[in-house]
């Protein structure tokens, strides 16, 4: 059994409320991580027991996480495999703070189980090109 922890911060420049908005509804603007090469949809359930969630069309899918803790325009929180393979437990925690009419968005991704160091690498780039990369143009360039 290995673990990680991946502990990221991005300024963007907006309110919490509205980065909340674009983190929660509509993701696929941001989101490009599949399973599948044409996915029917990728949704977030934004409330306490909600899915984050790949569906493929006709009842087929795949589960990311499950929405764990929510504080609008404050605090996501997911736990689950986040699309890693085999046994494996991540709890991702998303914080908004608001500073100067800026939003540092803080992410905290800890897993454990069958991960490895690739997979660290792998998550550690790939938070940041969705998070600081689409998300932040998303949110400050539309």
């Amino acid at each position: 059994m290995n673990s990680f922890q991946i502990e990221q911060e991005i300024t963007i420049k907006a309110k919490a409320a509205k980065v909340y908005e674009r983190l929660i509804n509509d993701v696929s603007p941001w989101w490009d991580h599949a399973f599948s090469e044409n996915p029917k949809a990728i949704v977030l359930e934004p409330k306490v027991g909600g899915r984050f969630y790949e569906d493929f069309g006709g009842g087929d899918g795949a589960l990311y996480c499950t929405v764990v803790h929510v504080v609008k325009d404050k605090k996501l929180v997911l736990q689950g495999p986040m699309g890693m393979r085999g046994a494996v437990f991540g709890n991702i925690t998303l914080d908004l703070e608001e500073q100067d009419g800026s939003t540092i968005l803080k992410l905290s991704h800890h897993a454990f189980g069958e991960v490895t160091d690739e997979h660290k690498k792998n998550y550690t780039g790939g938070w940041q090109a969705l998070l600081g990369t689409r998300l932040k143009n998303l949110v400050e360039k539309g």
